[in-house]
């Protein structure tokens, strides 16, 4: 029941949240910039969560099958990640409190569960037993890690595979993408707004990327990301 009655807690919480978070007073009309992204963002936040909501009422099912029950639990997950996503896009009076930390395996577990729902490739990940913390804010972790995974897994093609491993090394929360594609800029390019996506993240959060040659001939992206203390 905990992850029902959080769900449910989570959906009215994310409207609750949304709410405090007004637009920029005094600038009224589409002249201001980013005012017709913020209104999106704002209409977004009930469809979110009504599917909170719903996830959360179908977990109360008596004798739910247990495959039924794992695809709700998956779709509250990625509901919450979205919820994440439109709140840390509008903007707010006052900042987050405390200083960002993030278990980076368990953030990295939770983008790799969510592009195996569309990629048909090998996709694993390897982690430390003991958690890697990185002083980031969560929201730019995952698009960071989400994007590069889109770009590993886009080249490596349904026949390859993507690994995805953590570390702590050097005093760095380090990630590292590896894919069995042709090689960088070998392959045919996208929108091109991953890579604008990951930079600005990058920048936000004071992360570094660094691209190499991964073992099975593709692309190898290195993050590091500061690390929190323990």
């Amino acid at each position: 029941m905990g992850l029902v009655n959080g769900a449910s807690d989570r959906a009215g919480a994310y409207l609750v949240l949304s709410e405090a978070a007004p637009y920029v007073q005094g600038r009224p009309g589409p002249s201001v910039p980013g005012q017709e992204f913020w209104e999106i963002c704002h209409d977004m936040r009930q469809p979110v969560a009504g599917v909170l909501s719903l996830a959360a009422a179908a977990l109360t099912v008596p004798e739910l099958p247990s495959a039924a029950r794992r695809w709700l639990e998956q779709i509250v997950t990625e509901a919450e990640s979205l919820a994440e996503l439109i709140e840390q896009s509008l903007p707010r009076d006052h900042p987050g409190d405390g200083a960002p930390r993030i278990d980076l395996g368990e953030l990295a577990s939770e983008a790799v569960t969510s592009e195996r729902l569309t990629y048909r490739g090998r996709l694993r990940i390897t982690a430390p037993n003991r958690p890697v913390l990185a002083a980031v804010s969560r929201v730019d972790a995952r698009r960071i890690i989400a994007n590069l995974l889109s770009n590993g897994t886009r080249a490596a093609g349904p026949d390859g595979f993507v690994t995805v491993q953590i570390a702590r090394v050097h005093g760095d929360a380090r990630l590292v993408v590896l894919d069995s594609g042709p090689g960088f800029a070998r392959i045919r390019p996208s929108t091109g707004l991953g890579t604008k996506v990951i930079a600005r993240c990058l920048a936000q959060c004071g992360g570094q990327l660094d691209y190499g040659r991964s073992p099975a001939g593709g692309v190898r992206a290195t993050v590091r990301f500061p690390l929190a203390s323990d």
